[in-house]
């Protein structure tokens, strides 16, 4: 009869370590609280535009250990007209005397071919001098302007004989040049100039700002060209659509009041865990520095922001 070898192993205590993501909570912002609330009615002493403003709600709006804040979802009304009072004028230069002429659109969401009907109606009207404001006769002969079936390049055509001239920025600024498509100081060629693929949106993106928020940040947001920080997102504005672009799918043509998004990789802003949250301001910024511009007529369409406080 054989003998079975047996084997023993001494029993060893299992340790295991149980993670769990950080204790967090959410902070909606809603622009509608820059006005004060009583008895369920909006106290509108002195209106506000929603481009900069501070909620001070007279009460604690984060408590607890925060040290992160990020903004993980917005919903934004766009009513910004792609054509309005800051970039609604068009200025050519004649070139023999250097004099500057002016037409004006008026203020308003266009499509390409929208737009070129409009400028061709106002250089029909007539293109005023910009030292005097006052129509010159010299610049009244029939001008056309037109756009691409295919890329909506703009097209302006003169009759003037012998007639050179170019297009300038506007005050400095970019004018309809910007939307258009056309490019600075080019000379018109056998009387006729064309730009190139417009972009047709008053601006490419919205910088969401926030000093108060921001205040604890050490590592300071930078921009190439623009001096301005305190940056809590960054929405870039387009139609998602990954196809051709056509008359009518241009972004800023049409009002859009449902523009949201869920951020992927939101920017976590240091915090200070000793201190509670009570203000919080926030500015609206162009692609050019500036407050984002909002008709009045616009201001009750509000936004909201979604932030995630975390205790890590």
């Amino acid at each position: 009869m054989s003998n079975f070898q047996t084997y023993t192993f001494p029993d060893k205590e299992e340790k295991s370590l149980t993670s769990r993501k950080a204790q967090s909570a959410l902070l909606l912002l809603d622009s509608r609280d820059r006005y004060n609330i009583k008895d369920d009615v909006y106290e509108q002493l002195l209106e506000t535009s929603p481009n900069s403003f501070l909620i001070n709600p007279q009460r604690t709006l984060g408590a607890g250990l925060i040290k992160r804040i990020a903004v993980t979802e917005f919903s934004f009304p766009w009513s910004t007209p792609n054509v309005n009072e800051r970039n609604n004028t068009l200025i050519i230069t004649d070139i023999p005397s250097g004099t500057e002429y002016y037409i004006t659109v008026q203020e308003g969401f266009y499509t390409p071919s929208e737009l070129a009907d409009e400028i061709k109606a106002q250089m029909t009207i007539g293109w005023k001098n910009v030292n005097t404001g006052v129509a010159d006769p010299t610049y009244n002969a029939p001008w056309d302007c037109y756009t691409s079936p295919k890329t909506n390049r703009f097209t302006i055509t003169s009759s003037l004989a012998g007639t050179l001239w170019k297009v300038k920025p506007a005050s400095g600024l970019s004018g309809l040049m910007n939307i258009t498509g056309y490019i600075a100081n080019k000379d018109a060629t056998d009387t006729f100039i064309s730009g190139g693929i417009p972009s047709m949106s008053y601006t490419s993106y919205i910088d969401v700002c926030s000093k108060a928020l921001t205040k604890y940040q050490n590592l300071k947001d930078t921009l190439t060209q623009l001096n301005y920080s305190d940056i809590i997102c960054r929405i870039y504005l387009g139609n998602n659509i990954n196809g051709p672009t056509t008359d009518t799918t241009y972004f800023g043509s049409r009002p859009c009041l449902n523009l949201s998004n869920q951020i992927v990789n939101p920017k976590y802003i240091l915090w200070n865990e000793n201190e509670m949250l009570t203000t919080i301001d926030i500015q609206l910024y162009d692609e050019r520095g500036e407050l984002l511009y909002i008709p009045k007529d616009n201001w009750d369409l509000d936004f909201f922001l979604t932030l995630h406080m975390s205790e890590s």
